[in-house]
């Protein structure tokens, strides 16, 4: 027998993500947002990925499910911080709105609207991402949710 700690079943560690991005969610003010949750296998090299639309305020946080089997990837934490990272996401879905509605206002909706379009989403993506990584991490150390309480 060995003192190792088995690794929670999948959908209760699902469940758990369910629990943090609606506990995360009231606590960023993102209540008038419909957030489905979901695990699927992604492609990407990623936890999980968000998907979101500002005029429906809706949005889909889809948990990689390969990670979610891997406790090393997940766990404690780390499911917190990735609840976190992907509701910031939709935070910033009004930004981003912003951004494209002023570009297309400058730019017409022509090729030259279209390639400034992609290279503004490249952009955004990598130090959105980055800036999400930060603040997740910086509010799990500062207000963590593993007691429970929201």
């Amino acid at each position: 027998m060995t003192d190792e700690k088995q690794p929670a079943p999948v959908q209760p560690r699902l469940e758990r993500f369910r629990q943090l991005v609606a506990m995360w969610q009231q606590r960023l003010g993102l209540g008038e947002f419909h957030i489905k949750v979901l695990s699927e296998k992604i492609e990407a090299h990623s936890n999980a990925e968000t998907r979101r639309n500002s005029q429906a305020k809706r949005a889909r946080i889809v948990l990689n499910s390969e990670s979610i089997d891997s406790p090393e990837s997940i766990g404690g934490p780390g499911l917190e911080r990735i609840a976190i990272h992907e509701l910031l996401h939709v935070a910033a879905t009004e930004l981003t709105d912003t951004v494209q509605d002023d570009l297309r206002h400058l730019l017409g909706s022509g090729v030259l609207y279209e390639v400034a379009i992609r290279a503004v989403h490249e952009a955004e993506e990598r130090l959105c991402d980055r800036l999400c990584d930060r603040l997740a991490i910086a509010l799990v150390r500062l207000a963590p949710l593993g007691d429970g309480n929201p």
